[in-house]
């Protein structure tokens, strides 16, 4: 019986995983916001397996899991592309901003001395 509800809650663990990736909004702080939840539900599946397995027991619904796991693995995939092009985006922002404000920096600068050339020599 146990067991059965151990089963329930990492169906439950791996359903808000899914449903976290597919939310997503595209935003690098919110996919770094659902690593971190989702690393936690994952360890808590971790958990729940290794405690199943010190007392050798075969879950009934293994099949269903297993499809779950599969499943979860694609959108991961998917989530984890997205993430490193909205990085590899965001880090060219950054040098084009890096450009700009050594472009302005060099316009701007109060470096210059006034120079005066004497026509008359």
């Amino acid at each position: 019986m146990i067991i059965e509800n151990l089963e329930i809650s990492k169906q439950e663990l791996l359903d808000r995983i899914l449903n976290r990736i597919k939310a997503w909004d595209m935003d690098i702080e919110t996919g770094i916001k659902i690593i971190e939840e989702n690393g936690n539900d994952i360890k808590r599946i971790q958990e729940y397996n290794r405690d199943g397995a010190k007392k050798s027991v075969i879950l009934e619904t293994e099949e269903d899991y297993i499809q779950r796991i599969e499943e979860l693995s694609t959108e991961m995939k998917c989530f984890l592309d997205k993430m490193d092009e909205r990085k590899r985006i965001l880090l060219e922002e950054k040098k084009i901003l890096g450009k700009s404000n050594e472009i302005i920096k060099n316009y701007i600068s109060s470096d210059f001395k006034a120079v005066f050339i004497d026509k008359n020599a």
